[in-house]
């Protein structure tokens, strides 16, 4: 599994990697699925609205499946989530930010390095 929680500044992100799938949604959703029912549950541990999630989609084509798996996942933890930052989803592929922003009802910014995410995901900390 790639997903993980990192330490950046003294905060814990949750850092779900999902990038370098490609097309391949079956391992997509085999990475989603165990990230969610491993390291995901200590989320529902913190205060809500308090959680700060990194998404790296780079090199992974959003499908109907894996837009669909994902909404699925939004849906069921937006409650417990401050902001998202989502690293990958440039150009056109910028159209599904704004569907999963508005699912998440919380604050999601679009970013194509990981490292320009976490800065601005601990920028409101």
């Amino acid at each position: 599994m790639k997903s993980r929680w990192a330490e950046h500044g003294g905060k814990n992100i949750l850092y779900v990697d999902l990038s370098g799938f490609g097309e391949n949604v079956r391992e997509f959703d085999v990475e989603l699925t165990e990230a969610v029912a491993t390291i995901g549950q200590k989320m529902y541990e913190q205060p809500l609205n308090s959680v700060l999630v990194l998404v790296d989609l780079r090199n992974t084509h959003m499908t109907q499946t894996s837009n669909h798996l994902l909404t699925e996942r939004i849906k069921d933890t937006k409650k417990y989530v401050r902001r998202t930052a989502v690293v990958g989803l440039t150009g056109i592929r910028k159209m599904f930010l704004d569907y999963f922003s508005m699912l998440a009802t919380s604050e999601t910014g679009s970013f194509e390095e990981p490292e320009s995410a976490i800065k601005w995901l601990l920028q409101t900390i």
